[in-house]
């Protein structure tokens, strides 16, 4: 089980260092605005797992059990958000913003 917690903490926390590296794609494009919420929670949610394979090796403890459930906690509101402001991206920007394809 700890193996799978290193490996999965690892790949989130790869998903939110590589999405932070990458060029961002300006004002032209609005989902490039909103990808740091998603790296975010690549990030904490990363750490949250290594948290959580800690407690499994070294046992309970309170400090680490309030620090993994708050990291998790707001994890979870950065995807939250990242799903909120996609869906509004999705409703109020048009597809073809120059007119291209429209009749």
């Amino acid at each position: 089980m700890e193996i799978v917690l290193l490996l999965s903490g690892f790949a989130f926390l790869l998903l939110g260092i590589t999405i932070l590296v990458q060029p961002k794609l300006g004002k032209n494009m609005p989902f490039g605005e909103i990808l740091w919420l998603l790296a975010g929670f690549g990030i904490l949610h990363g750490i949250s797992e290594w948290l959580e394979m800690w407690k499994l090796i070294h046992g309970p403890q309170i400090a680490l059990s309030v620090t993994r459930s708050c990291l998790l906690l707001l994890s979870f509101g950065f995807l939250f958000e990242f799903g909120r402001r996609l869906v509004f991206i999705a409703i109020t920007k048009p597809v073809f913003p120059d007119g291209v394809g429209l009749s």
